[in-house]
């Protein structure tokens, strides 16, 4: 019933719509409804991300803890700091994890509320993923870098621009789906809506495999170098439309992970047009610049290469980014 009143969406919006209007309301019952929506999303074929369905599981944890104790922590702190603590875990990427809940609440700010209790949360989160010995998502090994010089640090700038201005068009792309989605809703119905979506982007899937599912092998398949041109190509444009058709038409998750591996497929067409010898570290600079440029974060695509890949590529992955 919350589902055809409210349509599943990017789940970070959900959060944000619940801190900024109504932290408190965000109770684990409606945060359990968004992590099952997400995590069926995930597992059935839609192209979504595995980090909404543990950043809204914690939030709404985390709000019940503070009412079971009687805390005098915010509410909003506390869905901030569950986002963070869910984030981590699933990437085993503390810092990341940590910065996520100081930049997603405001454009071109940081929250500070939440420092401390968003930093006890997200080692202590990473600590127990690392005690359970759970698997890393993403596996990265790369060797060849080129040096840092004056030429890599213009590559980097122009190149991050460019991914901004893809990213605009892909915002851009977002909203007329979202639009046609509305439209569907007004005409038809929210169970309508999700057969439309589910059979394109079945679809879709049928024809190219790596359009659907989470794309984590897809993500390893493109760092590794083991895809050409053709393939690039083929598998990018239909992952974007599968990814557009999946948030605005049923599907519910993170859009993160979508964005690093859309990223990741322009990066690595571009540096195999560019310098293939390098192909796989524009990969890395195209997960960064996307990121940044579709979730409107500077601080966490960065630090999120750099506890993948390593500190060697902090200064073009940061140039990208902003």
């Amino acid at each position: 019933r919350m589902f055809l009143k409210r349509r599943p969406k990017y789940i970070f919006d959900s959060i944000l719509e619940y801190y900024h209007i109504s932290p408190s309301s965000l109770n684990p019952k409606e945060a359990f409804m968004f992590f099952i929506s997400s995590i069926s999303s995930y597992i059935f074929g839609s192209p979504v991300g595995p980090e909404g369905a543990a950043a809204i599981i914690g939030a709404g944890t985390s709000n019940k803890i503070k009412n079971i104790f009687g805390s005098s922590i915010s509410s909003q702190t506390l869905i901030l700091t569950g986002l963070a603590a869910g984030f981590t875990a699933i990437f085993k990427t503390p810092f990341s994890g940590f910065l996520l809940a100081l930049e997603l609440p405001f454009k071109e700010d940081l929250e500070k509320e939440p420092f401390l209790s968003a930093a006890l949360a997200t080692a202590t989160s990473y600590l127990v993923s690392l005690a359970l010995n759970t698997p890393p998502i993403i596996y990265v090994s790369i060797n060849k870098f080129p040096p840092v010089s004056m030429v890599v640090v213009i590559i980097s700038l122009i190149f991050g621009a460019a991914i901004g201005l893809v990213s605009i068009g892909f915002i851009k792309l977002y909203r007329a789906f979202n639009f046609i989605a509305n439209y569907l809703m007004k005409k038809a119905s929210f169970p309508i809506l999700i057969l439309i979506g589910g059979l394109s982007v079945g679809l879709i899937g049928y024809y190219e495999r790596y359009s659907v599912g989470p794309g984590i092998d897809l993500l390893n398949l493109t760092l590794s170098g083991s895809l050409g041109i053709y393939a690039i190509l083929v598998i990018l444009i239909a992952r974007a439309t599968t990814v557009l058709i999946s948030f605005n038409f049923g599907s519910s998750g993170g859009f993160f992970l979508p964005s690093i591996e859309i990223g990741a497929l322009l990066g690595y067409l571009i540096g195999l047009l560019i310098n293939p010898s390098y192909a796989v570290y524009y990969a890395m600079l195209g997960m960064a610049a996307m990121a940044a440029g579709v979730n409107k974060l500077v601080l966490v695509p960065v630090t999120f290469i750099l506890e993948v890949v390593g500190a060697q590529v902090a200064i073009p992955v940061l140039l990208t980014s902003i």
